[in-house]
């Protein structure tokens, strides 16, 4: 049995949801973090974060209603990098700027009587900033400071300035350094959710305790028994190609605007900031968007890019990154095997730039269908996007070139030594088996 829980619900509602789940008549809860701070239940099993909080100190305070009673329970934070987006606006919304907030208390002060939420809305709206949730803050920080009084009348606020003669003086720097720190443990729970490294004691160290053997969390148990694996030329192209991105920018930019100029986008701010005539604008955008946002993520969660911890979150490149563009890769060529029918098949030849013609028409689309079930079931099993098992352009070319020997399979874009040795079997017999059918 299950229910939901959320602040906009009525207090009895609230109260039933809560005591069934307390009872165990429903053993699933889908809530905001309205519920669980009250809660002292010790069974939870699974606690499951569908977005990224926005502090660890959140997060540690929801994920620990789980195994209160020293019982094995499980927590999973579900991230994605635009939960960055939904964090700050929430951050904004709550530390309004302090013009917005000068502003509002003027238009106050003119008005005659008293200004409902919906009016003050009506009276900013010259203001960028101005929204539901900043004008609520807004009157908020008024009444704590002593400027203005609310009431409430059939749901709705009512603000009413308490001397308008009165000249605002609320300590600036004190609301920008609340927000400055807000925008500090949105960059500390980004990193993370991103972080290559054992989970628990990030957050060990981030409250000044000591590191512990940990051996449970999700990147150590992932690790027990390291693997060395190198990535195959086209990854490493992709992963170089962002850094240097970043590196080559004349200054320092937001997550989506480099994934813009990776992806050859036409935004405004590209062009009127001539990013486009960047060297890396469109090197990217023949992958899909989600990809390309998948592998910066994973940079900054290896420390190789970082975000600022403002309000901006712009990229730039760190040491390790800038050793890393420096590095050449190695390579390590599977044996040669002896074939009679190597002159037989078309040489691809391998490329980093646009696809030959003749592939992107003269693919052959039965086989196509094949490569593309395959490379799904095996995204599936590895838990990885489409685009980095094997790309569009590599299943192009093994259903035009129609690879049957190691030899050729290394010539088709995208096809190192490490992909070749995960997938280089299934794809020959796949290549062979169609070719005995047609």
């Amino acid at each position: 049995m299950s229910n939901y829980y959320h602040a906009g619900l009525e207090d009895d509602v609230r109260h039933t949801v809560q005591e069934a789940f307390l009872g165990e008549k429903i053993n699933i809860v889908v809530a905001t973090n309205a519920f669980g701070m009250g809660i002292n239940k010790p069974n939870v099993r699974f606690v499951i974060h569908y977005n990224m909080p926005s502090s660890l100190e959140s997060y540690t305070q929801e994920a620990g209603r789980a195994g209160r009673d020293n019982e094995k329970s499980d927590c999973l934070l579900l991230f994605g990098p635009e939960d960055r987006g939904l964090q700050e606006y929430f951050i904004n919304g709550n530390n309004p700027p302090y013009s917005l907030i000068e502003y509002a208390y003027q238009e106050i002060c003119k008005a005659e009587g008293s200004v409902t939420e919906e009016g003050l809305l009506v009276l900013c709206k010259s203001q960028r900033e101005a929204n539901t949730m900043s004008l609520r803050s807004v009157a908020s920080i008024l009444q704590e400071h002593g400027y203005a009084d609310m009431e409430y009348e059939g749901g709705s606020r009512i603000i009413y300035p308490l001397d308008r003669r009165k000249p605002l003086d609320i300590p600036k720097e004190m609301l920008e350094q609340k927000r400055e720190i807000a925008f500090q443990k949105l960059a500390k729970i980004e990193r993370y959710a991103q972080s290559k490294k054992c989970l628990r004691n990030f957050i060990q160290t981030y409250f000044g305790f000591s590191e512990v053997a940990c051996n449970n969390c999700s990147f150590c148990f992932e690790n027990k028994a390291p693997q060395i694996s190198e990535s195959s030329e086209e990854e490493s192209d992709v992963r170089k190609i962002i850094l240097d991105c970043v590196r080559t920018l004349p200054k320092h930019y937001g997550l989506y605007t480099v994934l813009g100029v990776l992806t050859g986008a036409s935004y405004n701010n590209i062009f009127e900031k001539n990013l486009h005539r960047n060297p890396m604008y469109g090197a990217l955008s023949s992958s899909p968007k989600d990809t390309v946002l998948a592998e910066i993520s994973a940079l900054i969660g290896e420390g190789l890019l970082i975000r600022s911890n403002d309000q901006y979150g712009v990229l730039s490149i760190t040491k390790d990154g800038r050793k890393t563009l420096n590095q050449k890769q190695k390579k390590t060529l599977l044996p040669k095997k002896e074939t009679h029918d190597t002159n037989k098949e078309k040489k691809p030849v391998k490329k980093k730039g646009e696809m030959d013609e003749r592939v992107e028409t003269g693919y052959n689309k039965t086989l196509m269908d094949e490569l593309q079930t395959y490379r799904f079931r095996k995204a599936v099993e590895h838990k990885e996007y489409l685009q980095l098992i094997l790309s569009d352009r590599t299943l192009k070319e093994l259903a035009f070139y129609l690879p049957t020997t190691e030899d050729a399979l290394l010539g088709i874009y995208g096809i190192g030594p490490s992909k070749a040795q995960r997938f280089g079997q299934d794809l020959l017999e796949l290549v062979k088996k169609y070719a005995k059918s047609s």
